[in-house]
């Protein structure tokens, strides 16, 4: 095999994992970010662990739902791919 065909190889599984490793961190921060909003309001309240719970529960809802409709996407484009 040419050293050409194994970097064209190489691309397209890259090419491939890419979208699928993206929503492991998509998923991370969007928990990160309702939790720190959570932190961020009990700071200001006074309220210590209400919101930062309310956060995380909120964040792990918009984080699941995030990740389902990306992979729905994904594997419709991917079945596209395969039908032309």
């Amino acid at each position: 095999m040419a050293p050409a065909d194994k970097d064209r190889k190489k691309a397209g599984a890259y090419a491939d994992i890419g979208p699928y490793a993206s929503v492991g961190i998509q998923f991370a921060v969007t928990i990160l970010v309702f939790v720190a909003g959570g932190w961020w309001l009990d700071g200001r309240l006074g309220t210590t662990p209400i919101f930062i719970l309310l956060g995380m529960l909120l964040g792990a809802v918009a984080a699941f739902y995030k990740l389902y409709r990306t992979l729905m996407d994904l594997d419709e484009k991917r079945k596209k791919e395969e039908s032309s």
